[in-house]
């Protein structure tokens, strides 16, 4: 994840044909703890903003959750 511009790992997403979009969660949390991204839609990525775009999270290793449910 490579949130530079360039085209090729821009942004952080998963993908399915049976993803449960009622049941889905996505999270990212910053070295402290703190859920600088959150999503409950699957279309939505995360393009490496912080607090809904004001600024962009700076490099560094960064843990995420998901909680995603197959539809069948």
């Amino acid at each position: 994840f490579t949130p530079n511009g360039d085209g090729i790992n821009d942004v952080l997403f998963f993908q399915g044909n049976d993803i449960n979009p009622d049941k889905f969660e996505f999270q990212i949390f910053n070295s402290w703890g703190d859920i600088i991204f959150e999503s409950t839609d699957p279309n939505v990525p995360w393009t490496g903003d912080v607090n809904n775009g004001e600024y962009f999270a700076d490099n560094g290793v960064y843990v995420w959750r998901a909680v995603i449910v197959s539809v069948s």
